[in-house]
C-alpha cells in the first residue's frame, strides 16, 4: 500500500474530521503542531497540558489519535507511554521527542506507541505521515482482531468439526464439536497424523488417495469421506478443506470443516429404494398388462362391426402406448453416456422419418427431413435419442392440421428441430410441457409421457431442448447439443 491508498483510506471526504489529541504542556510547540495538523488535512485538533488531563478527555472518547510529548508536568518519559497505552490501547499514540530521546523512543514502540516523530526542522512532513501511518495500522489491527474474534467465535461454536492440521497433516487444533462428532477430547489427537481419523488409515493405496483427494479439493466444494469414531462407528462426514496461508501466499496448514450427514445419507438411501420399488413395480405392472391387452385387442378385432368395435381398439391402443412409454421410462434409469459414445443425428433423423412414413400416408400427410445433408456426430446413444425423436414427431402427429407436413430440420447449428403446423403451445404451458403425465390437450390421446421422456434422454445427453411458434403459426420442438468437443 502506498502513501496515496493510506491517504485515501484514513481519510475519506465524506466523513467527519478525525479528532487528534495534542498532549502537550509548551503552548508554542502546541500552536505548531496543531497549525501544522490543521493543514495536512481534515483534522480536528484538541489540547491536553498534562496527563491527567489527557486522560479525562480520553474517557470522554471520540478521539481518534494522540500526539504525545514524553515530558508533561505530571508525568515524564517512558512512564507517560504506559499510561496511556495502558488506559486506551486501542488509540494509536504518536511520541514527540527531541532528537537525543532515541532511545526511549525506542522503548515507546514497543509499549504500544504506533510511531515517533522528532522536534525538528522536517516535524511538518513527518507529523503528517506519521499520523496517517499510525491510523492505518491502528486501522489494519482493529480489523484483524475483529476477524480473530470472529474466526474463534465460529471454531467455539459451530456444530460442525473443525480440524486445524499443519503442512505435515498432523493435527494442531480441534474445535469443541469435534468430541461430539468424533468422540475425542478436542485436544487428546494432537500431534497425530489426520489419517487416524479416516476408515481406510491402515491401507496405504487407501492413504495415498486419500491424499490426492485432499489436495485436488483444498480449494473445491464438498466432498464425502467415511470417518471412524473412537467407539469404532464409521460415518459418513461431509468435509470442506481449505488451506491456510500467510499474506505472501506460503501455505501453513489445513482447515477442514467436517459434518456428520449419517442422517441425510439414511434418508437419500431408503428414498433411492423406494424410487427403485416403485420403477420395479411400474415394469412389473406394465410386463404384466401387455399380453392381456395384446389378447383383448386381438378379440376385438374378431368381433367385427368396425362402428363399435374400432373406439374400443383405439382405447386399447392407448392403454398399450401408455404401458410402452412406461416401460420406456423406467429403462431410462441409470442412462449414462460415456465419452466414446458416438451418434449420428442425421441417420437416426432419417430412420425416424422412414418408421412414420406409413403412418403418415395413411393420414394423408407428409413428413420430410430437411436441412444440413452433412452427418451430425453427437456424443450419445443412437437408441434412446431415436426414442426421444420418435416421441416429438408422434407428438407432432397428433397436433398437426390434416393434411399437412411435419419436417424433421438438421441445422448447421447442431441442433434438430420437430415442426409441425397446428395450433401453437400456449404460453402457459410452455414453461411445464415437459412435466410428467401434463397433457396439453385431454381431448387427444396420450399418456402424457412422451415429452418427459424427451426432457430426460436430452439431459442425459447434456443436451438442451425448447419449445417455440413458428412463422407460420405452428410449433417447433429444438434440441441443441454441446459444441462439439
Amino acid at each position: 500500500m502506498n502513501a496515496a491508498d493510506l491517504e485515501n483510506a484514513a481519510v475519506a471526504d465524506d466523513r467527519d474530521p478525525l479528532k487528534i489529541l495534542v498532549v502537550e504542556d509548551d503552548n508554542a510547540i502546541a500552536k505548531l503542531i496543531t497549525m501544522i495538523i490543521e493543514k495536512s488535512g481534515p483534522y480536528a485538533v484538541e489540547r491536553a497540558s498534562s496527563i491527567v488531563t489527557a486522560q479525562e478527555r480520553l474517557d470522554q472518547g471520540g478521539v481518534d489519535a494522540a500526539l504525545l510529548d514524553l515530558e508533561l508536568p505530571d508525568s515524564s518519559g517512558i512512564d507517560t507511554v504506559r499510561r496511556i497505552c495502558g488506559m486506551h490501547p486501542e488509540l494509536p499514540v504518536v511520541v514527540l521527542t527531541s532528537h537525543s530521546e532515541s532511545e526511549i523512543a525506542q522503548q515507546a514502540l514497543r509499549e504500544g506507541a504506533e510511531d515517533f516523530v522528532s522536534k525538528g526542522t522536517s516535524i511538518a512532513i513527518m507529523l503528517d505521515r506519521a499520523l496517517r501511518y499510525s491510523l492505518e495500522r491502528k486501522r489494519v489491527s482493529r480489523e484483524l482482531e475483529r476477524q480473530k474474534t470472529l474466526f474463534e467465535s465460529v471454531f467455539r461454536d459451530v456444530p460442525d468439526a473443525m480440524v486445524m492440521s499443519n503442512t505435515h497433516r498432523e493435527i494442531v487444533l480441534c474445535n469443541p464439536a469435534f468430541k461430539t462428532i468424533f468422540g475425542y477430547e478436542p485436544d487428546e489427537l494432537v500431534g497425530t497424523q489426520t489419517e487416524a481419523l479416516y476408515v481406510h488409515q491402515n491401507e496405504p493405496e487407501r492413504r495415498a488417495e486419500l491424499r490426492e483427494v485432499t489436495l485436488e479439493n483444498d480449494q473445491a466444494g464438498a466432498n464425502t469421506v467415511e470417518y471412524r469414531r473412537k467407539n469404532g462407528e464409521v460415518f459418513p462426514g461431509e468435509t470442506v478443506r481449505t488451506i491456510m496461508q500467510d499474506f505472501g501466499g506460503k501455505p501453513l496448514g489445513y482447515l477442514s470443516v467436517i459434518r456428520d450427514v449419517s442422517e441425510r445419507v439414511r434418508a437419500d438411501n431408503a428414498l433411492r429404494e423406494s424410487e427403485r420399488r416403485n420403477r420395479e413395480f411400474a415394469a412389473d405392472v406394465a410386463h404384466e398388462l401387455r399380453t392381456p391387452l395384446a389378447i383383448l385387442r386381438t378379440r376385438l378385432e374378431n368381433l367385427g362391426d368396425p362402428a363399435r368395435i374400432d373406439p374400443l381398439v383405439d382405447h386399447v391402443d392407448e392403454m398399450s402406448q401408455l404401458i410402452s412409454q412406461l416401460l420406456a421410462e423406467t429403462d431410462l434409469e441409470g442412462l449414462q453416456v460415456k465419452p466414446d459414445d458416438i451418434a449420428d443425428m442425421q441417420m437416426v433423423c432419417g430412420k425416424v422419418a422412414q418408421y412414420f412414413a406409413p403412418l403418415v400416408v395413411k393420414q394423408n400427410r407428409v413428413i420430410e427431413v430437411t436441412g444440413s445433408d452433412k452427418p451430425l456426430l453427437v456424443n450419445g446413444l443412437e437408441a434412446p435419442l431415436e426414442q426421444a425423436l420418435r416421441n416429438l414427431v408422434q407428438n407432432a402427429l397428433k397436433f398437426s392440421y390434416p393434411k399437412t407436413t411435419v419436417t424433421i430440420d438438421i441445422g448447421e447449428d447442431r441442433s434438430v428441430g420437430v415442426i409441425n403446423r397446428g395450433d401453437p403451445v400456449p404460453d402457459e404451458l410452455r414453461e411445464k410441457i415437459f412435466e410428467r403425465f401434463l397433457r396439453a390437450d385431454r381431448k387427444v390421446t396420450g399418456s402424457g409421457l412422451g415429452l418427459a421422456i424427451v426432457k430426460r434422454v436430452m439431459d442425459a445427453h447434456s443436451a438442451t431442448i425448447g419449445v417455440n411458434q413458428t412463422e407460420d403459426g405452428g410449433t417447433e420442438f429444438r434440441i441443441q447439443f454441446p459444441p462439439e468437443s
